[in-house]
């Protein structure tokens, strides 16, 4: 029983740390992927807008 308590407190306490650390992780790539996107199309956006107006 020794073992088994310590092998699920071993697990119990990574796995919440990792869960932590990806957690943390994880947020801010979605923040920096979503930025990167949304500059493509800003860019595309105002070429467009120079196209009509030329002619």
């Amino acid at each position: 029983m020794r073992l088994g308590r310590a092998v699920a407190t071993g697990i119990a306490e990574e796995s919440p740390q990792e869960r932590e650390a990806e957690r943390s992780c994880t947020p801010p790539r979605d923040v920096e992927t979503v930025p990167e996107p949304a500059p493509a199309a800003a860019e595309p956006a105002p070429v467009l807008d120079e196209v009509p107006a030329g002619r």
